[in-house]
């Protein structure tokens, strides 16, 4: 496995039957975003770590529409989650880390610095 650089800590994540555990945060989708499925390491609080297979998927939420800020509404509608298919919620607890591939952190932070700059 190539060497893995931290994308994110989890701040919480919830099952969904049938597809499995959503983390959050989830990120702003990359122009040009295509879904992904990549081998992640997760490290615990507890410093124990394990290897999960992690797909990242650009995904629609049902949110409000604020006029006086139409990017920003779509930025909250379209976002990019990690779901691990296989993992169990007592497996990631809040203060996880999720470690990936640094081009695919690159893509996805990419988007953050842009965004930060622009406030």
């Amino acid at each position: 496995m190539e060497p893995r650089t931290e994308l994110l800590r989890v701040d919480e994540s919830f099952h969904i039957q049938g597809y499995g555990l959503v983390v959050h945060p989830d990120f702003s989708v990359p122009n040009g975003w295509k879904n992904q499925v990549e081998t992640v390491v997760v490290e615990k609080p507890d410093g124990q770590r394990y290897e999960s297979i992690a797909q990242f998927n650009a995904v629609h939420f049902n949110v409000a529409f604020d006029s006086t800020d139409v990017m920003g509404a779509i930025d909250r509608r379209w976002r990019v989650i990690a779901l691990l298919p296989n993992t169990a919620k007592d497996d990631l607890p809040a203060g996880s880390k999720i470690f990936v591939s640094r081009e695919l952190r690159d893509k996805l932070h990419s988007v953050q610095a842009i965004e930060n700059s622009e406030e």
